[in-house]
């Protein structure tokens, strides 16, 4: 390429980038008229707030959602605490290391106490079963090395941790 053409390209090339300044200036120039006429404010300011509150809004689902699930496992802990019988227990968790049962009132209460033990945390873990008349099973204490709590109390399920093949 002579040294005549290439300067008549860069002039043009030149040319077309200062024409390019000087409309985008004139966009941004008419942009701002455009916002102080119709009384709204700086586009980027609208931005960031908007971008803020759908920050802010997805936050707060996903602490709903945290929470919401915590609550589920809660009272999925609570329900099979309740409902788990020796037999469910031992389906699920294996042959225990002993299994004793013993009537309580004169053949009218039965205590059932099924212990595990183990080589890893926890080292043992005991569970106590009633039945009553009504011939049924109900688990009425769990035991371990870092819990103790009753099917009754509200924080029951802190024993599906300690021993998760419980709720399998």
């Amino acid at each position: 390429m002579s040294p005549e053409k290439f300067t008549n390209r860069f002039s043009e090339v030149q040319r077309l980038c200062i024409t390019a300044a000087i409309e985008s200036n004139k966009l941004h120039d008419s942009a701002q008229t455009w916002n102080s006429r119709t009384g709204g404010g700086d586009t980027n300011t609208l931005r960031i707030v908007g971008l803020g509150l759908l920050g802010i809004t997805a936050l707060l689902i996903l602490v709903s959602a945290q929470h919401l699930r915590q609550e589920s496992e809660k009272r999925n802990g609570l329900r099979v605490l309740r409902e788990m019988t020796p037999e469910s227990l031992i389906t699920n968790c294996g042959q225990p290391t002993s299994d004793e049962e013993r009537a309580v009132v004169q053949n009218i209460a039965f205590v059932r106490t099924i212990e595990y033990k183990r080589v890893n945390f926890p080292y043992w873990v005991k569970l106590e079963f009633t039945r009553d008349t009504d011939r049924h099973w109900h688990l009425s204490q769990f035991a371990s090395p870092a819990v103790g709590v009753s099917p009754s109390d509200d924080n029951a399920y802190i024993a599906i941790p300690q021993f998760p093949c419980m709720a399998k």
